[in-house]
């Protein structure tokens, strides 16, 4: 049985199969105007008790504590409204969580499948400013693979689904937005786990299609275990799967459908985890950092992308995790004629786009809202490219 946390409610555990009480969020709507989404592997925020040999925190249960309290330090620092939690132990550690964040913190989580780490996603909001108007849920929809096209270099047959993820509505400014939380399967150029990984952003895309078809913007983000040729890391990571570009077309028609935040970072900002890949325990540069954490954004509602940052500067290379924070900010208000200056989060990696480009983009979009999200994306570009 798949289960539902709401935080707040009572949740009981045996060992490391955590029983959440299933309940409904409220009919919230939420006319906001500012929204900030975004995503965060927390490298194992499990409790170290009982936990298998694999696990990060194997008899380890005084580290363990030691970095739950460093991750909900970190979480505390990003005022975000909306974040996708990656590598969570279950409900009750989630739950622990949201109580150490403050009352006003909610937290979500759909069981899933993964036997092998334990592992799933989650999703905390800031409910004194936002709330989902749906229930957490999850799907079971499995894809054949190797998919037609694929150059992974997989010849046998399989199938697979995603056994990390969640999605939920949110109601923001008139709109229904669907977010869809994924961890998909490690290795990024491993060419068993490419094949199985493209059959995952299948299972993904469909999903979101029919929530696309429903008139929902959509957002979809969290670890995705792989690259974006079309927006090169920092160290010029080439996928080897079509993971990234099967999802940025959700109608499966040729034309991208959704926009990756981190395209709108500076190349040398574009980096969101850390690979120890020589094993010498140190952090070595740019040659071990990488972008496989993604937020992708639907056309419909890049317009109002107002800034991406990457919070770098919070900790080292995994220090707390190998991971960074991924931020984007949303700005509903009505178009102005003020013109602002972009700016650079000093700390982090950051990128803003100027009210007076916003207010430029929301008049076009009354003629051609195609136009629109070019325009709104060459605007946030050229904004990046003064920050250098």
């Amino acid at each position: 049985v798949v289960f539902l946390l709401v935080v707040g409610l009572t949740a009981t555990r045996s060992s490391h199969a955590a029983t959440c009480q299933d309940a409904l969020s409220p009919d919230y709507f939420n006319n906001i105007t500012t929204l900030r989404v975004g995503t965060f592997n927390t490298e194992w925020l499990f409790d170290g008790i009982n936990e298998r040999t694999s696990n990060r925190w194997f008899n380890d249960s005084v580290g363990a504590e030691e970095h739950f309290e460093n991750i909900t330090r970190v979480i505390g620092q990003l005022d975000v409204d909306v974040l996708a939690l990656i590598e969570v132990e279950d409900c009750t550690i989630l739950g622990r969580l949201t109580e150490a964040l403050g009352v006003e913190w909610a937290g979500y989580l759909r069981q899933g499948k993964d036997t092998g780490t334990g592992q799933d996603v989650a999703l905390v909001t800031n409910s004194s400013h936002i709330a989902p108007s749906t229930p957490a849920e999850r799907t079971d929809n499995r894809v054949d693979y190797p998919i037609p096209g694929s150059t992974c270099g997989y010849t046998g047959s399989k199938d697979t689904t995603v056994s990390k993820h969640l999605y939920t509505t949110f109601q923001v400014h008139n709109m229904n937005v669907t977010v869809i939380v994924v961890h998909f399967i490690a290795f990024p150029t491993v060419y068993t786990r490419c094949a199985q990984r493209e059959a995952q952003a299948m299972v993904i895309r469909d999903l979101a299609k029919g929530f696309k078809d429903q008139g929902h913007a959509i957002i979809i983000l969290g670890d995705f275990n792989d690259f974006d040729g079309d927006s090169l890391d920092i160290a010029d990571s080439m996928p080897t799967s079509m993971v990234l570009s099967i999802l940025k077309d959700i109608n499966n028609d040729g034309e991208e459908d959704m926009t990756n935040m981190i395209s709108l970072l500076p190349k040398r900002k574009r980096f969101t985890a850390y690979y120890d890949a020589n094993r010498n325990g140190r952090d070595d540069g740019d040659s071990e950092r990488s972008a496989i954490d993604h937020i992708l954004v639907s056309n419909d509602i890049l317009q109002y992308v107002k800034n991406v940052t990457a919070y770098h500067n919070l900790y080292a290379a995994a220090v707390i995790s190998d991971h960074w924070p991924v931020i984007v900010e949303f700005d509903f208000q009505p178009p102005t004629t003020t013109t602002t200056t972009p700016t650079t989060t000093s700390n982090n990696s950051s990128s803003t786009l100027s009210g007076a480009a916003t207010s430029a983009a929301t008049t076009i979009r009354s003629t051609c809202s195609a136009f629109l999200v070019v325009l709104s994306f060459i605007t946030l570009f050229i904004a990046n490219s003064l920050m250098l």
